[in-house]
């Protein structure tokens, strides 16, 4: 089968990619399952790569193997893939990363895909009775969003990523309602979100028929959902309770 050349938004990723020694353009990880750790994976080639894609971002930006960050980037890019179909550890993986939190290239002694995973893991928990719980659920399917918010309370939320609309830095707000589960499409523009040492991906909802034309944008996914999702109201329906035990909690509030 012919492969897809991939294109990179800054040419500094795709060189970051290439730095990596253990990069291959296609590495299967099939044993991986939704709830198993991604790192967990037995496979060697995937742990290889991994530690090359660790060590490389440790050694670029003064991070340790076992930050939160770095461990999240693994999991991120060993997840399930949203078709649940074998998980591909690849260049467009990489790419799509880059995509939803921003560009490798050296801004202050970090870049901006550390730092944005950085202020998520840090900003996205809210307090459930005794404990925090994030927001974020990752690459998880819309049958899967539907699932876990199906018996929750009435606003009960998630964030997702939109995996048809990941050239776009795409999310989904996916909102228990009265008898059923809304999902919102969020996009941005991550041609530009890396251009200045602040980041700015310019998030609003996006719909194919113009609702969301006018909307003002949000730079990143942390402040798009405190600005415009929290106690707001969807259709009757007002976003107040994070869905608790998403796939990421554990990592996140550990």
């Amino acid at each position: 089968m012919r492969k897809t050349a991939v294109t990179f938004y800054y040419a500094v990723d795709s060189d970051f990619w290439d730095e990596i020694p253990a990069a291959a353009d296609q590495v299967a990880a099939s044993d991986l399952t939704e709830h198993k750790s991604a790192v967990a994976a037995d496979s060697p080639d995937t742990l290889k790569l991994l530690g090359d894609i660790s060590t490389l971002l440790c050694n670029k930006f003064n991070l340790e193997t076992k930050s939160k960050e770095v461990k999240v980037i693994r999991e991120l890019l060993a997840a399930q893939t949203a078709d649940n179909d074998a998980t591909l550890i690849s260049k467009q993986q990489f790419m799509m990363l880059t995509a939803w939190f921003g560009s490798t290239e050296t801004r202050k002694g970090s870049c901006h895909l550390v730092q944005q995973i950085k202020n998520m893991i840090k900003n996205s928990l809210l307090p459930i009775e005794s404990a925090n719980h994030s927001w974020f659920a990752g690459p998880l399917t819309l049958d899967r969003s539907d699932e876990v918010l199906r018996n929750k309370e009435e606003g009960t939320f998630l964030i997702r990523f939109s995996e048809g609309y990941n050239k776009e830095g795409g999310f989904v707000l996916a909102i228990k309602g009265n008898n059923s589960v809304t999902q919102y499409r969020i996009c941005g523009d991550p041609t530009t979100a890396s251009d200045g040492d602040i980041y700015d991906a310019k998030l609003k909802f996006y719909a194919d028929d113009g609702t969301f034309a006018n909307e003002i944008t949000y730079p990143d996914i942390v402040q798009f959902v405190n600005g415009r999702i929290l106690n707001h109201d969807f259709n009757g329906v007002k976003a107040q309770y994070v869905c608790p035990n998403l796939n990421f909690n554990a990592l996140f509030s550990g």
